[in-house]
């Protein structure tokens, strides 16, 4: 509780050419029990009359804050939406994605998640083929740091406190697929992971998180993963096959040594 109300949470939506689907995320965002929201839309100067419809819903609901802007990809609009919301705690929201019920964001306040310094992460429905996750599968439980190094949480259920733009910063632009897998790695060496076994969205598979490699982070995470976790990438300890950072520490060395 800040000032006799609960957390505000701000729930960020990159957007271009969307109209067909962003009605439902709209609706989503204004039916949530919990009403300490803002809903901020960074839209990427669509043409389709996406714009028009998110103008209607914000006289309509009044918590819709909306940035309308060429921009160079949907993690360019997602660093726009970190300087742009002004809540508590920040939740990213595709513009095809719904809560999964009305009730989320009040069963995680009323468990106290949101009065953690914390990242909170539950699970997300997934709706198609998103290439890492089987349509109508549950994506993924819980995850601890091996987990984390193998694959992503999905950025629809997970939660950030406000902190984290000072402690983490922005997303790498550079990684046009998997910035957000870049992100949370660099968080899981600034703050305590919260799982909630609930499910948080409905993602909906297709988008820019849907599509194969992305090479440029292949190619760099072993040593972003060794400056991360300040790992001394010469030291035995990762030569044991059961260390968390043996693989990406093989891989760094062997890079390195080709190099020479």
């Amino acid at each position: 509780m800040i000032d006799g109300l609960p957390p505000k949470i701000s729930i960020i939506t990159p957007t271009l050419n969307v109209k067909n689907t962003i009605e439902k995320t709209l609706k989503s965002v204004w039916s949530q029990t919990y009403k300490n929201t803002e809903h901020v839309i960074i839209d990427g100067a669509s043409t389709d009359g996406t714009l028009q419809l998110v103008k209607e819903y914000q006289n309509k609901y009044g918590i819709i804050k909306v940035i309308s802007e060429k921009d160079t990809g949907v993690y360019h609009a997602m660093n726009k939406g970190l300087d742009h919301c002004t809540g508590n705690w920040i939740y990213f929201l595709g513009a095809d994605d719904s809560f999964y019920d009305d009730t989320i964001l009040m069963e995680l306040y009323n468990a106290g998640f949101f009065d953690q310094e914390a990242v909170v992460y539950g699970n997300v429905f997934v709706n198609g083929e998103a290439g890492w996750a089987r349509s109508s599968h549950i994506y993924d439980g819980p995850f601890d740091l091996v987990k984390l190094l193998i694959k992503n949480i999905c950025h629809q259920g997970i939660f950030y406190p406000k902190s984290v733009i000072s402690r983490a910063g922005y997303y790498n632009e550079k990684y046009s697929v998997t910035a957000d897998w870049d992100y949370n790695l660099r968080c899981w060496t600034k703050y305590k992971f919260l799982y909630a076994d609930k499910i948080i969205a409905f993602f909906q598979a297709g988008g820019v998180s849907s599509k194969g490699g992305d090479i440029e982070f292949a190619e760099e995470r072993p040593g972003n993963i060794i400056r991360y976790f300040n790992l001394d990438p010469e030291s035995s300890e990762y030569d044991d096959p059961d260390s968390p950072f043996h693989k990406m520490v093989s891989l760094y060395r062997k890079k390195n040594m080709d190099k020479k």
